[in-house]
């Protein structure tokens, strides 16, 4: 899933009861939030190279969650119930990489 291109404030998966994606089994990264502009996302509740119980591993062949090139200010889960994202059997679990990518929170 790529969100890009000046994307702002969309909110993958979410915290009340049927809201969260599994996300898994793709040939590169789950969660891809990139280039300028990109801001104000939300990734919320999901399974991530997993499946929809978060017990096998499915993994993305790449990041579970990628964030870089000047995307700021984007949200992977929160420490509130069914806030957080199961990340496993990736590549790589998360990468915030390339020199522009700030203010994540993670």
């Amino acid at each position: 899933m790529r969100i890009a291109l000046s994307a702002t404030a969309n909110t993958v998966g979410g915290t009340v009861s049927g809201a969260a994606n599994v996300i898994s089994g793709n040939g590169g990264s789950g969660v891809y939030l990139f280039a300028s502009g990109t801001s104000g996302n939300v990734v919320l509740g999901n399974k991530i190279g997993t499946d929809v119980n978060g017990t096998a591993n499915l993994g993305n062949t790449n990041d579970g969650v990628r964030i870089g090139f000047s995307a700021t200010a984007n949200t992977v889960g929160r420490h509130r119930l069914r806030s957080a994202n199961v990340i496993s059997g990736n590549a790589r679990v998360v990468c915030i990489c390339a020199t522009a990518a700030r203010r994540a929170t993670w």
